[in-house]
């Protein structure tokens, strides 16, 4: 019986700290799209709104292999996370919503003016986080 509980054990503690691991690195990434979100309201030019853009894509790529099935708030305690199970059942959606923002990214990357770039942030920036916080997380 010891011989089947310990590796049991074993697995459910690395499933565990792989989750809590994959909420603070999702919640780090989210907080860096806030961060981008801040210099462009406070005003950049050209070529930072390049720079800044290409990070949005990144993250946004990235934001897309971080919500694993249990990860939600209700699974993962530590750290607090406000992922509702919604995102799971409308994981369809969720996706759509992140490649528009990398989209929106790499559109940005590549504006010549920062007319160009602020405009594709503003119609489309704040809608997409909008389009998730609003439907898809628990305001912590």
């Amino acid at each position: 019986m010891h011989k089947f509980l310990i590796p049991l054990l074993a697995v459910s503690l690395f499933s565990l700290a792989n989750a809590n691991d994959t909420v603070t690195k999702r919640q780090q990434l989210m907080k860096q799209l806030g961060g981008i979100g801040k210099q462009f309201s406070d005003g950049v030019d050209v070529a930072t709104a390049n720079k800044l853009g290409g990070d949005m894509q990144r993250i946004a790529n990235e934001l897309k292999t971080l919500f694993p099935k249990g990860t939600s708030e209700d699974e993962v305690k530590t750290p607090a996370n406000g992922a509702k199970a919604k995102i799971w059942a409308e994981s369809d959606k969720v996706m759509a919503i992140f490649d528009k923002l990398a989209q929106n990214g790499g559109k940005i990357a590549t504006a010549k003016t920062m007319d160009e770039a602020g405009a594709i942030f503003k119609a489309n920036g704040g809608e997409t986080c909008k389009a998730c916080h609003d439907v898809y997380r628990t305001k912590l």
